[in-house]
C-alpha cells in the first residue's frame, strides 16, 4: 500500500439515507472533496428522503444521474481539496474506503466510454471511466479510487455480475468537471416517483 493511503483514508466517509416513497434506505460510500461537501454516487441518494454522512444529517446540492455522480452537504464538515487527475491502462493504485471492503488494490484494465442506463431513468448515458481488476462489494459505491501517489482519480459504482473481479469506475475527468460546478441548488424527495428532483425546478 501506498505511503499516501494513510492521508486519503480520513477522506471516506458512509453515506446512509432514508428511502423516498417505495424506495429503500440505502448505505453507500463517498470520498470528502474538500470544504463541506462530500462526492458520492448518484445511485445511492437519488432515492432518498433523508441523507446523512458519518451519522450526520446532510443534503443533496448537486445530482448527476446521467453519470452517477452527487454533491452532498455536510455542515461542520472542513475538508482540504482533494487532488484530482485522470489514470491510463495499466495504472495501479487503491480503492479506499469502501463501506463494504475497506481497502482494496486495482489495476486499470482499459478507459472506456461507458454506455450504461442512466440513474432511476428510461434514457442511456455515455461517461468516461475505468474497467479494473478489482473486487468490491455492495455499498462500495462512491468509494475513491487513488492513484499510486494518492490523487482521487476516479470512483467506483459497480462490478460485473458475471465476474467478482471486474470493477468498474468513472473517470477522474468526469468527476473533475462535475465537483468543478459546485452545488446547483435544492433538492426533495418526489414521493410519488420516488426519486430527488430539484426545488424550483432548477
Amino acid at each position: 500500500m501506498p505511503g499516501s493511503t494513510e492521508s486519503v483514508d480520513s477522506r471516506a466517509v458512509v453515506v446512509t439515507t432514508e428511502g423516498c416513497g417505495y424506495a429503500s434506505a440505502t448505505r453507500g460510500s463517498g470520498v470528502a472533496v474538500g470544504g463541506d461537501l462530500v462526492l458520492a454516487a448518484a445511485h445511492v441518494v437519488a432515492g432518498s428522503s433523508e441523507v446523512a454522512v458519518d451519522g450526520t444529517p446532510a443534503a443533496v446540492v448537486s445530482l448527476d444521474l446521467g453519470r452517477d455522480l452527487a454533491l452532498v452537504q455536510v455542515p461542520g464538515l472542513d475538508a482540504g481539496p482533494v487532488a484530482m487527475a485522470d489514470a491510463t491502462a495499466g495504472d495501479t493504485g487503491w480503492i479506499v474506503g469502501g463501506v463494504a471492503s475497506g481497502t482494496v488494490p486495482y489495476r486499470i484494465v482499459e478507459v472506456v466510454d461507458i454506455d450504461i442506463d442512466a440513474v432511476r431513468s428510461a434514457g442511456r448515458s455515455l461517461r468516461r471511466g475505468y474497467r479494473l481488476e478489482a473486487e468490491i462489494a455492495p455499498g462500495d459505491s462512491g468509494a475513491g479510487m487513488y492513484s499510486a501517489s494518492g490523487q482521487l482519480v476516479g470512483v467506483v459504482f459497480g462490478s460485473d455480475p458475471s465476474n467478482d473481479r471486474t470493477t468498474w469506475a468513472t473517470a477522474g475527468s468526469e468527476l473533475n468537471r462535475f465537483v468543478g460546478k459546485g452545488p446547483s441548488g435544492s433538492f426533495s424527495c418526489n414521493r410519488r416517483e420516488s426519486v430527488l428532483e430539484p426545488v424550483g425546478g432548477e
